[in-house]
């Protein structure tokens, strides 16, 4: 008995819809995460000022 019945199909793009949506919501939590841990980590200038320290 095949299991690509259509209903089957339709089944399967909710499911895979919905993964899509719960993917894209780890991915945008995951950059904010990111874009916050950098700039509470340390003051962004005293990051700058240490690189510029390192150079001289």
């Amino acid at each position: 008995m095949s299991s690509d019945l259509p209903w089957n199909i339709k089944e399967k793009s909710k499911v895979e819809e919905k993964l899509d949506e719960i993917e894209e919501q780890n991915r945008s939590e995951k950059m904010s995460q990111l874009s916050t841990s950098t700039t509470t980590e340390k003051d962004p200038i005293r990051i700058v000022k240490e690189i510029n320290d390192q150079l001289e």
